[in-house]
């Protein structure tokens, strides 16, 4: 994988217009393999600050974040109640609520600030989703649209591939996606090397 992608996962960042940096990070990176093993089983989240160090220590990799206004798609409260239902937080991991179908997405035990991650990264809408409900809490819910290309929801209704897009299946659980100028919390990069030391 690039650097880039490293640093998304290591500090599960959604999108990666939330991570700004040298330009040669976006248009020419390496690709590098990283072959590391635990002393013993972790969870995800450890995972994740380890790479952080390894990349730290192997590429110097030093970051700060800040906000910055970006073109969002704010996640709000449609006209009405919201038809989801509200459930008892039980699972370990309900950042990873939610899941593609080719009929559309399931959430379970989902909130609306993971769900929000959810559209951010997986599903490609052109820019990134910030949660601005209000609503506290996890929920079970469908949304169901049309897809192109396996998972991909549809954006835009055509003569080639006629239904709902996924804006409309928001609409219908009493949610809805609106185009904004927000402050978005990115990562920025001061120095990375290109580089890694050697093993």
């Amino acid at each position: 994988m690039t650097i880039k992608s490293y640093i998304q996962f290591a500090y599960d960042i959604p999108n990666w217009d939330w991570i700004v940096g040298p330009t040669w990070l976006n248009n020419d990176s390496p690709a590098y393999t990283i072959a590391a093993k635990a002393s013993s089983a972790v969870p995800e989240r450890t995972i994740r600050i380890m790479l952080r160090h390894l990349l730290a220590e192997r590429f110097e990799l030093k970051t700060h974040t800040e906000f910055r206004d970006q073109a969002v798609y704010a996640l709000v409260v449609g006209k009405g109640r919201p038809r989801l239902q509200p459930v008892r937080y039980e699972e370990a991991d309900a950042d990873r609520c939610a899941r593609p179908l080719t009929t559309g997405m399931e959430a379970h035990h989902c909130s609306m600030e993971a769900f929000a991650n959810v559209l951010s990264g997986a599903f490609s809408l052109g820019r990134p989703v910030v949660n601005q409900t209000g609503l506290s809490g996890r929920y079970d819910f469908a949304l169901h649209y049309a897809t192109r290309r396996g998972f991909a929801p549809l954006l835009e209704a055509t003569e080639d591939v006629p239904g709902p897009t996924i804006f409309d299946a928001i609409q219908d659980v009493g949610l809805k996606l609106e185009p904004r100028k927000a402050p978005v919390e990115v990562l920025v990069v001061d120095h990375v090397n290109r580089t890694p030391t050697e093993n």
